[in-house]
């Protein structure tokens, strides 16, 4: 049990590490690349690589149709909270797209937890998401016109699809994890591919150049945080899982502030503090209660 959770923990945080490049190589590649195929190139990446690995491992089960559903609505789900956040984040302030979809994230994550897995709700996980929104609040201002409501909207409904993307492989969690993050790879290529095209999209070659390099460098981090994520949520509640996931808010701060100078302020420190202890106190919550168990058994 311990060994799990530690494991699943372990992976979430790789993940979420990965998570926190996203945003400098999104900037680097901007839209010099159309947006579409350039996914597309990432994804057939992935597939690519993750083909080769499931060849190598053997790691390969016979699906279900009942399995490959949920597979499937898994990988629709993901590409709909990616056109989702791709439009909210372009719509309205950075900071208020991160707060909406932060929070709605989390928030989700506890809702599917206690729906989907029946998990039960504690007063520490209950003060470790109380601590975690305020840290949100404090890192992350909130400004939108009314006009832009939708967008708003649209962020936080992206936030509760990438939750749901990544609860969801509990649901098969019989399979190895090279082979889900596989068929999520290529079913979202297929899909991306079509969109490109039917968008009528500008295809280019690629080239040895550093634009091309970022996108290759952005796809292999798909792929190894697309793998971290089955391993890690199969391994650790859903309500666990979904706060250790906003460390991605302290990963990503870091980077950006390493990359391009971006300033960390007091604010800044204050919340990144308190999403960290939103993150220390279900273990804390759980070694203790180890050791209670420990003590009344001797």
């Amino acid at each position: 049990m311990k060994s799990q959770l530690f494991l699943g923990t372990s992976a979430i945080l790789g993940a979420t590490f990965c998570y926190g490049f996203f945003g400098i190589f999104t900037r680097l590649i901007g839209y010099s690349l159309p947006i579409y195929f350039a996914y597309t190139t990432r994804l057939l990446l992935g597939t690519l690589i993750l083909f080769l690995l499931v060849i190598i491992t053997k790691q390969w089960k016979k699906l279900s149709i009942k399995h490959f559903s949920w597979i499937s609505l898994r990988s629709f789900i993901g590409l709909f909270s990616f056109l989702l956040s791709y439009t909210a984040f372009y719509r309205i302030p950075i900071s208020s797209a991160y707060l909406i979809f932060y929070s709605s994230s989390t928030i989700a994550g506890y809702c599917i937890g206690k729906l989907l897995y029946k998990e039960q709700l504690n007063p520490v996980k209950i003060i470790s998401l109380i601590s975690a929104c305020i840290g949100l609040a404090i890192t992350y201002s909130f400004s939108i016109q009314p006009d832009l409501i939708l967008f708003a909207g649209a962020a936080a409904l992206s936030g509760v699809c990438t939750s749901l993307w990544n609860t969801m492989s509990k649901k098969v969690a019989k399979y190895p994890p090279t082979q889900l993050n596989f068929l999520d790879f290529i079913i979202s290529f297929i899909v991306v591919f079509f969109i490109s095209l039917i968008a009528k999209e500008q295809w280019v070659a690629p080239q040895i150049n550093s634009l091309w390099m970022s996108n290759i460098l952005f796809g292999l981090l798909f792929v190894i945080s697309g793998q971290l994520i089955i391993i890690g949520f199969n391994r650790v509640e859903a309500q666990t899982g979904s706060i250790i996931m906003l460390s991605e808010v302290i990963f990503g701060t870091f980077f950006a502030f390493v990359a391009f100078q971006e300033p960390i302020y007091a604010s800044t420190i204050l919340g990144g503090g308190c999403i960290a202890v939103s993150l220390i106190l279900p273990y804390l919550s759980f070694s203790f209660s180890r050791k209670k168990q420990d003590y009344l058994h001797n």
